[in-house]
């Protein structure tokens, strides 16, 4: 074996060695510290950060002070936290998109350390979509679940709230998907009403109904969401879709020369073009 080959050999295996160490794999709890911003701007503590956990039975935050003393601060009274992102975290999502299997573990522990301390909610979010990507729908649903015990606004909006979809349609949970699309299109914000309605479009597609599924998914959010910028590519690309499967070819042309005019860089536009 030449030097070089044995270089790359090397190379290869110290990733292999590597890969967990950057995930972060600690065999000890690690302990959180924080500190809570109160309703009325106090901090505490003033200054740095405390240990801080989340007391789930009784909804509040305790934080370790100096001399011993523990300070609780209940969920109502809290405006936001400040706790330092997880070092291990940026690594497992990382790994979550090239092999999930090895992330998997930093995640879940991460879901769990972090519980209702700000970081839970991304960790449960990459790592339902690592399961998924395993094609373990059921998996993914258990972890967003456990977040949703806990806060069940983290799922109402955001990249989480799509996930949390996906997973649930993978699952077969389809009563429990019905409900959380209704829940979100009557009472989230409007992107996520926006985005709700192109996945309610995509279960009345899954069951064979393609007129609802345009009328009521797809054309809904492209007429009267168009300020949702975002979610127009996927709405105008599956209301092609399902024009063609109805023969309404004329409609079809129609939304794909508008995908095509509007959106040149989405990634819809460009899998038309067969750059993607």
């Amino acid at each position: 074996m030449n030097t070089s080959c044995r270089i790359t050999w090397r190379a290869v295996l110290a990733g292999l060695i590597l890969a967990p160490l950057l995930l972060g794999a600690s065999p000890a709890r690690a302990e959180v510290r924080g500190a809570v911003i109160k309703i009325n701007g106090q901090r505490v503590p003033n200054n740095g950060l405390a240990p801080i956990r989340w007391l789930p039975s009784q909804k509040k935050y305790l934080i370790g002070m100096p001399g011993g003393v523990t300070i609780q601060i209940a969920l109502d009274q809290v405006k936001g936290l400040d706790v330092p992102k997880p070092a291990n975290l940026d690594a497992a999502v990382q790994y979550s998109q090239r092999t999930p299997s090895s992330a998997i573990p930093t995640l879940e522990g991460i879901v769990k350390e972090y519980t209702m301390l700000k970081w839970d909610v991304s960790a449960a979010r990459w790592l339902a979509e690592a399961y998924l990507k395993m094609k373990k729908p059921k998996e993914a649903v258990e972890y967003l679940d456990m977040v949703a015990d806990s806060n069940p606004d983290a799922i109402r909006s955001g990249e989480i709230c799509r996930t949390y979809w996906q997973a649930l349609r993978q699952a077969g949970l389809i009563v429990r998907l019905k409900k959380t699309l209704l829940d979100a299109i009557e009472s989230g914000p409007r992107d996520t009403v926006a985005m709700a309605q192109i996945a309610r479009g995509d279960i009345e597609m899954d069951a064979g109904n393609t007129k609802d599924a345009l009328v009521d998914g797809y054309l809904r959010t492209i007429m009267l969401f168009q300020d949702v910028k975002h979610a127009q590519p996927e709405a105008l690309a599956k209301a092609m879709k399902a024009h063609e499967k109805l023969g309404e070819h004329s409609h079809a042309e129609k939304w794909k020369r508008k995908l095509l005019n509007d959106y040149p860089e989405s990634s819809y536009s460009r899998n038309l073009k067969g750059l993607e």
